[in-house]
């Protein structure tokens, strides 16, 4: 198996992430081990939540492993890549 094959094979038993986040609204893209695709839209700026990528990342967690998941909660593993103004983020 190629090391690309390989890193295929290995990726899919993560949530990826990719965020797109604008001046109104912030996209959220995932695709999640189950094989499930979630999309959520929030306000960029919102008083509930202190980031929106972050709470959006947070909300498509808890609904898929279906616990509390804290709005301070670290999201240890998670890096990022950012391609021109906004960051996508990958788990």
């Amino acid at each position: 198996m190629s090391d690309r094959q390989e890193s295929l094979t290995n990726s899919r038993d993560k949530f990826r992430f990719a965020i797109d986040r604008g001046g109104t609204f912030t996209d959220v893209y995932s695709e999640c081990p189950n094989g499930e695709v979630k999309v959520m839209k929030l306000l960029s700026v919102d008083p509930a939540y202190p980031d929106a990528p972050r709470e959006g990342i947070r909300r498509i967690l808890q609904e898929v492993i279906t616990c509390r998941v804290s709005i301070d909660s670290p999201f240890p593993g998670l890096r990022f890549f950012s391609f021109g103004q906004n960051a996508h983020f990958l788990k």
